[in-house]
Formats: structure tokens, sequence, C-alpha cells
């Protein structure tokens, strides 16, 4: 008979299946154009969270050592209302197949918490498990999320016309 070791499982892989669930519950509910608009929220906020010169000046400001927390913060922050406005200006009318809804949640929380477990590894010393390290941490796993979300993006991107 089967028996799985749940001791191997760390702290860390709990916590990411956990968004996993949560979030690819919530993509089957808003469906395949809300986790486009989520994708495309998280390349803003990456980017904008990245080239943000004023970290340094605002950790000084509020007598803050870990860097990590103003970049955790800004990065939630314009990933939400970068989502809050495209989801919203959208009149999406999309027919959602489960299996594409389930392929954005999969690559959107890949990125988003490749970025945030890499912005707390910069500053500050947490074991992370290598699994998590190796496929959402590192730079090359933050490439390949990147990347997959664009060739996942070419593949669902054509609008299903209901007759």
């Amino acid at each position: 008979m089967f028996a799985f070791d749940f001791s191997i499982i760390t702290w860390d892989l709990f916590v990411i299946l956990f968004f996993l669930i949560v979030i690819f519950v919530y993509g089957m509910k808003a469906g395949r154009g809300k986790m486009f608009f989520g994708i495309i929220s998280a390349y803003i906020a990456i980017v904008l969270t990245e080239l943000f010169p004023f970290t340094p000046t605002i950790a000084g400001a509020l007598n803050l050592k870990d860097i990590y927390l103003i970049k955790l913060v800004l990065f939630i922050v314009v990933l939400a209302i970068t989502f809050l406005v495209f989801s919203k200006s959208s009149g999406s009318s999309y027919k959602s197949h489960w299996f594409q809804v389930f392929l954005l949640s999969l690559i959107f929380t890949g990125i988003v918490l490749g970025n945030l477990i890499a912005f707390i590894l910069k500053d500050i010393p947490i074991e992370f498990s290598p699994l998590t390290i190796s496929f959402l941490a590192s730079i090359k796993a933050r490439f390949w999320w990147l990347l997959a979300s664009v060739i996942v993006l070419v593949f669902v991107r054509k609008k299903i016309s209901s007759n």
C-alpha cells in the first residue's frame, strides 16, 4: 500500500499549496479574463517594484532596516490596484475552459509567490526548502514563470464565441 511521509513536507510547501488552492478556486470563480488581467497586473507590479527608486528613502524615513517590507507592500498594493482597475474595465465575455483557468491560476500563483519569496530572501535569511527556491524564487525560476505566462497567454488569448 502507498504511504506518504508527511514529515518531508516543510511549512513553506504547505503555504504554497494553500495559496495555489485559494487562487485556483478564485480563478475558477472569476474566469479566464480576470486571471489574464491578474497576470498582466503581476508583470506591472514586478516592474514597478524593482524599479521603484525611493525604497531606501522610505526605509530611512520609517527607520526600517528591512527593505523587503517596503517591496512586499509596494508589490501587493500595485498588484491589487492594477488588478482592480483592469478587472473593472473589462467586459469579459470569455467562455472559460477549466483547464485554461487552471493554467492561468497556476502561472499567476507562481509569478506572485516567486516574487514575494524572492523579496524576502534578499534581506532576511529564512529557511525555505530547496524545492521552493528552485521552483519559485530563484532568478531562473522567476524567468521561467514569466516566460510560461507569455506562452500560456498566447494559447488562451483567443476569444471563444458563443454561438
